[in-house]
Formats: structure tokens, C-alpha cells, sequence
């Protein structure tokens, strides 16, 4: 199957810049820059996108509600691709991004797409001044993470390799 890029990924996101400000007290409650309605049109499980500012990271995210790797080998539309899209476990997380922690798993692309970027984007030594945050958008709202610190990590499950129970344990199991 040939790779589709999110076609008309711009018609989905609305950048800050184009964005008019709200007029009224009423109009300030939090409208999402991202047209989550259109989104899920083409497919329910979407309801985040991660964007890191400055990069080419710029995806939804997607949580099937049964079954924790089904976005590995599947695209954003739900059609069998080997590049998979962007996903969290239905196991771990609650698809509303009010876990303690949220694994987004995504494919690290030779054609620098999804992940495929990071690992040389942050070998660089000011990466981190120039591309330190992440932004998570959601229907009501957005959460502003700042990148502290990126690391190769091999292919084991992270949730399964360490032992999160508590905020101040961190082992190896």
C-alpha cells in the first residue's frame, strides 16, 4: 500500500496566527485549534495531536477502545499500513490525557516522518533550547510539556521494563 500523508492535515489544524482572538468574556472559554469534529468523522479513536513546534511532528493521536496495539500496523483512517500512526494504550491510559504517565508510541520513519526525526533532531547540542516543548491538543483543551531530556531506548515495553506504581520508585523489574 502506497503511504498517504494526512491529506488536508492543515484543513485540521488551525495555527495560532490564524486564530482570531475571542471578543467576549463568553467566547474565552478554550476552542481547540484543531477541528477534533472533522476529525473524528474519519475516525472516532482520534482524540489528541501532538505537535512539537519548530519540527515536523505534527500528528493525532488515536486509542483503540479494546485493543492496545491496533493503531501499530494501521493508519489514522483505520486501513491496514505498515507505518501505523501515532497511539496510546487502551491498557494503561484512559484517552483523555489525565494519566500519571502517557506513553505515545509511533513508528521511528527512515523518511523522518512520525519519530523518525527525534533522534537526530535531538543529538544536537541546542535542541533542546530550540525545540523544547510539546504540545498535546484536546477537544477542551491543551497541555504544554517541556523536553527535558531524549534518549535512545531500545524496542522492550517501557510500561512493563519499570515499575511506576509509585512517584519516587523507579527500578528495573
Amino acid at each position: 500500500m502506497s503511504r498517504e500523508p494526512y491529506e488536508g492535515k492543515k484543513g485540521f489544524r488551525t495555527f495560532a496566527q490564524e486564530a482570531e482572538a475571542p471578543e467576549t468574556a463568553e467566547a474565552s472559554a478554550y476552542v481547540s485549534p484543531v477541528d477534533f469534529e472533522e476529525l473524528q468523522k474519519v475516525n472516532k479513536d482520534i482524540y489528541a495531536w501532538l505537535e512539537i513546534p519548530g519540527t515536523n511532528v505534527s500528528y493525532p493521536i488515536l486509542q483503540h477502545p479494546t485493543e492496545d496495539e491496533y493503531y501499530l500496523r494501521r493508519n489514522y483512517k483505520g486501513e491496514d499500513d505498515k507505518e501505523g500512526c501515532l497511539f496510546t494504550e487502551c491498557s494503561y491510559n484512559d484517552g483523555k490525557m489525565g494519566d500519571r504517565m502517557t506513553v505515545i508510541y509511533g513508528h521511528n520513519m527512515k523518511n523522518q516522518e512520525m519519530f523518525g526525526s527525534l533522534q537526530e533532531l535531538y543529538s544536537s547540542e541546542d535542541a533542546l533550547q530550540q525545540y523544547g516543548e510539546a504540545v498535546i491538543y484536546l477537544p477542551d483543551r491543551e497541555l504544554h510539556y517541556q523536553i527535558f531530556a531524549a534518549v535512545v531506548y531500545d524496542d522492550r515495553h517501557i510500561l512493563h521494563s519499570f515499575d511506576y506504581a509509585f512517584a519516587d520508585q523507579r527500578q528495573l523489574l
